[in-house]
C-alpha cells in the first residue's frame, strides 16, 4: 500500500475514535449505586470544552444515542451522594477494562495511573473526544458538575434495572396477596 492509503486509513481511525459507539453500554462498563446505574463516561465534561488549546472544536460527551437508552447527566443532589472513594467502586472483577489494558470491544482504557484492578470505563460510548477515563482525576474525586469543569471526569446515570432476585420476591409477594384475597 502507498503512504497515501495508510494516511487515509489512519485518518478514518482517528475520526472513528472521536465518535461515540452507538450501541448500548454493556453492564460490565457500569456500576449500580443508590438505585442508579452509573457510567464513567470520559475525561471531559458534557458539552464542555476540553483541551481547547489543542483542539478548538473539542467537546465533552454526547447523549444523542445513549439518551435513547435512558442515560442522562446526574443531578447535583445525586453527585452529592457519591463517596470520596467513588472511583474504587468502578474496580471489580469482570469490568470491561482489564488492569493496565484496553477493553477489546470499545478500546476504552485508563490514563494517569492505572486502576488498581479491572475497572469499568464507558468513555467510548459517550465521549466525542476520547475513549479513556482518567484514573488520577477519578481517584481525586474530580467529577464534572458543569461544562466549565475542564478535564474533570463525566459521569452518566440511569435508573437501574431491578435485580432478578428482587423481581422474584415481588412475584412471590403478589402471589401471596392473590392467595389471601382468594381465601377471603
Amino acid at each position: 500500500m502507498t503512504r497515501t492509503v495508510y494516511a487515509a486509513m489512519l485518518g478514518l481511525l482517528a475520526c472513528a475514535a472521536a465518535v461515540p459507539l452507538n450501541t448500548p453500554v454493556p453492564g460490565n462498563a457500569t456500576i449500580v449505586f443508590e438505585g442508579l446505574e452509573w457510567a464513567w463516561g470520559g475525561s471531559c465534561p458534557y458539552q464542555g470544552l476540553c483541551g481547547i488549546e489543542e483542539n478548538p472544536t473539542a467537546g465533552g460527551g454526547s447523549l444523542a444515542y445513549q439518551g435513547t437508552q435512558g442515560w442522562r447527566l446526574p443531578t447535583l443532589l445525586e453527585l452529592d451522594l457519591i463517596p470520596d472513594d467513588f472511583a474504587l467502586m468502578f474496580v471489580y472483577s469482570g469490568a470491561n477494562v482489564p488492569q493496565n489494558g484496553t477493553d477489546p470491544i470499545s478500546a476504552a482504557s485508563f490514563l494517569s495511573g492505572p486502576a488498581p484492578g479491572a475497572a469499568a470505563c464507558a468513555a467510548a460510548y459517550f465521549s466525542t473526544t476520547s475513549n479513556y477515563c482518567d484514573w488520577g482525576d477519578g481517584e481525586a474525586g474530580a467529577w464534572a458538575t458543569g461544562p466549565t469543569d475542564e478535564f474533570f471526569e463525566q459521569l452518566y446515570v440511569r435508573v437501574a434495572a431491578p435485580e432478578p432476585a428482587s423481581l422474584a420476591l415481588f412475584g412471590i409477594g403478589l402471589a401471596g396477596l392473590g392467595l389471601l384475597r382468594r381465601r377471603a
